[in-house]
């Protein structure tokens, strides 16, 4: 079954999940112009390098709509399907391929699907729209998180700046241009870029949810767990607060609150990957080693092969003490481009490790790289 077949109903459809970034989107001038009916000489927005509109009116409409589904509605699928009318009417509306390149990674990213394929069929859009407009700061900025993903991370800045030296109101960039700090294990640069994110927008809840996360992996969980209440406060559904929340009381050791918020994740989203990644996690923090195994299936690790996922299946075998296992994944983690070599000396999680020699090779390796960064940036 695909990500989309799988996908709820609009009626049942979720709240927000772990950087699903589809819901950040404010409807922009060009969406509201088409739905309006406006002409093209009329709505151009008046930003360095504006989206070009289609040419075809009804596709432009259909773009409209598209951003509709992924704002107010939150509904990929039918997101997808306005943007699928759009392309079918214009196949060179870059815009518009570039927003539907930008799905297909949101379909891994959210959890939804465990499937790689979608990367590349993402890149491939990606790449097509730049074609048709080389100047697309929202495709310049998608196909940064597609190399994050395909654990191309040393691509990422580049693509990142290009978005925001083209439109400075293109959040993608920045925001993965702070991701890509974070996961060099450069937390002050990543902090400072995410904080500027939120001084425009303070309700801006994925940069506040990175925030927190920062902070959790800075030593400071208790802080993690602030950032979420905020936006908990404002959404108590929202995933990626909930998942923040969990896995910062993992942290700090209480695996009791830590279960009370994986267990909502769980029941909005029973057959979301993230989610129940964490929740086997959880459930070998708990001891219970046979629910754990089991709750760590194979479409489960499949999912956890990706860089956002592969640390954690290292802590969940250093948990169980599998200690071999765990730093087969903590590798296989770097070497997709995890280099949060501070992260993994601190994190708790990796105590059943930290002192095997392959663990402290890891981590030196991994210094050695962060200082020719650093010799290079000089």
């Amino acid at each position: 079954m695909t990500a989309r077949t799988a996908r709820p109903t609009q009626a049942a459809l979720p709240a927000p999940v772990r950087r699903r970034r589809w819901v950040w989107i404010t409807v922009g001038i060009v969406a509201l112009a088409a739905i309006a009916g406006l002409g093209v000489q009329q709505w151009r927005a008046p930003r360095i390098h504006a989206p070009l509109p289609s040419t075809v009116l009804e596709a432009n409409d259909y773009f409209g709509r598209a951003m509709l589904f992924m704002n107010t509605r939150q509904d990929l699928p039918r997101a997808r399907q306005m943007l699928e009318k759009a392309l079918a009417l214009d196949p060179a509306f870059a815009h518009a391929r570039a927003w539907y390149g930008f799905t297909h990674v949101l379909l891994i990213d959210s959890g939804q699907s465990n499937d790689t394929a979608w990367l590349y069929k993402a890149e491939a859009e990606l790449r097509r729209a730049l074609q048709d407009d080389p100047n697309s700061a929202r495709a310049h900025a998608s196909l940064a998180y597609v190399y994050f993903y395909q654990g191309r991370k040393e691509l990422m800045p580049q693509e990142a700046r290009r978005a925001m030296a083209l439109d400075p109101n293109e959040r993608e960039g920045p925001m993965n241009l702070a991701m890509y700090r974070q996961w060099n294990g450069e937390y002050e640069q990543s902090q400072a870029l995410f904080k500027r994110i939120l001084e425009g927008d303070p309700l801006f809840f994925p940069a506040r949810t990175d925030v927190g996360e920062n902070q959790r992996q800075m030593g400071d969980p208790a802080g993690s767990i602030r950032e979420q209440e905020k936006i908990l406060e404002q959404d108590p559904g929202n995933m990626l607060a909930l998942m923040g929340m969990g896995m910062a009381h993992l942290t700090l050791g209480n695996a009791a609150k830590a279960r009370e918020a994986l267990a909502k994740a769980l029941t909005l989203e029973p057959q979301n990957y993230q989610v129940r990644l964490l929740w086997a996690l959880l459930l070998a923090v708990e001891g219970r080693r046979t629910e754990a195994v089991q709750a760590m299936d194979g479409e489960v690790l499949k999912y956890g092969e990706l860089v956002i996922g592969t640390s954690l299946v290292a802590e969940f075998y250093a948990v169980l003490g599998d200690r071999a296992t765990a730093l087969e994944w903590l590798d296989r983690a770097v070497r997709a481009g995890d280099e949060r070599a501070d992260w993994f000396e601190r994190n708790p999680l990796l105590a059943n490790i930290r002192n095997e020699p392959r663990f402290r090779q890891i981590v030196d390796g991994i210094r050695h790289r962060q200082e020719r960064r650093r010799e290079t940036a000089r």
